[in-house]
């Protein structure tokens, strides 16, 4: 879970962060429960804060299509009955996982969707604008982005390389 210390007014201070979460016991269970029932997708990610500022909560959730090839986030507003398609972010290689964090840069709110695959060895992060009516990408990076509790900003490249066996000509492991 990704939590930080916040005021429940909007702020056009940069020291105020957002509060939100990631973890789904800590998302009311009438939103979650409008949300599997407006879609039957299997979400692996959720994100849940006062995301575009307005003072009400936000909940977006991401599932995998495989039959699109796209990562699909929907959203859905605290007092809406039904999901909302958000975004969707078409895959180019075998991530998996998805997981949604906020980037608060003062009076700008955004939301960053970081891929990977499960055995760790790529990553591709997708920050999005959200103006209230409107997700637009602004940045997409072969890189892990989150922001700390302090207000940093955090990108984190991963690479892995291999040992080969000579006598076997066979990959003895990856470091």
């Amino acid at each position: 879970e990704v939590t930080t210390e916040a005021s429940d007014e909007p702020s056009s201070e940069p020291d105020v962060l957002v509060e939100y979460t990631t973890d789904e016991s800590n998302i009311p269970t009438e939103l979650m429960d409008a949300l599997r029932s407006s879609n039957d997708a299997d979400f692996q990610s959720y994100l849940y804060g006062d995301i575009d500022r307005d003072g009400g909560k936000e909940l977006l959730a991401a599932y995998l299509d495989y039959s699109v090839g796209q990562w699909k986030i929907v959203k859905l507003e605290n007092d809406a009955l039904e999901a909302e398609d958000f975004y969707s972010i078409s895959i180019f290689g075998d991530y998996e996982r998805c997981q949604m964090e906020l980037l608060d840069v003062g009076t700008a709110t955004h939301i960053v969707a970081n891929l990977n695959s499960v055995m760790g060895t790529g990553c591709d992060s997708h920050v999005l604008d959200f103006d209230g009516s409107q997700a637009t990408e602004i940045l997409n990076a072969s890189a892990t982005i989150y922001q700390d509790p302090n207000g940093d900003i955090l990108v984190q490249k991963t690479s892995y390389s291999s040992s080969l066996d000579t006598t076997t000509g066979m990959m003895a492991g990856r470091t």
